[in-house]
């Protein structure tokens, strides 16, 4: 292995590495308080908004500003859609580059109940 750990009993596969893990869940722990920022804590689409915040990065997930802003007030059907649009009325870069996760992502988001 690369990082010279390795199971004796299995060939092939390397470990997680305890430093990726922790760099990782420092990532998604920073990216659920962002979210409960933007949405509100007690938001029941707190932990799908921390995805979107994990997959893009604080700083791009926060210029989705409507699409936050409709998280927050339950419109979650909407705040799928909007996510998607582009600045300039196009799909959104997020869309278009990873469009399995995007989809994924915002058929969760709309099926949830609004206004709850």
């Amino acid at each position: 292995a690369e990082d010279g750990i390795r199971d004796v009993a299995v060939t092939g596969v390397q470990t997680v590495c305890s430093s990726d893990l922790n760099v990782a869940m420092d990532r998604w722990r920073n990216s659920v308080n962002s979210a409960a920022n933007a949405v509100g804590k007690d938001n029941p689409a707190l932990l799908i908004t921390a995805e979107m915040f994990y997959q893009l990065g604080n700083t791009r997930a926060s210029e989705f500003v409507k699409t936050l802003s409709l998280i927050r007030n339950k419109r979650y059907a909407e705040a799928a859609i909007e996510a998607g649009r582009g600045k300039r009325g196009g799909p959104s870069l997020w869309s278009q580059q990873t469009p399995e996760r995007f989809a994924d992502w915002s058929s969760r988001l709309s099926s949830m109940q609004e206004g709850k």
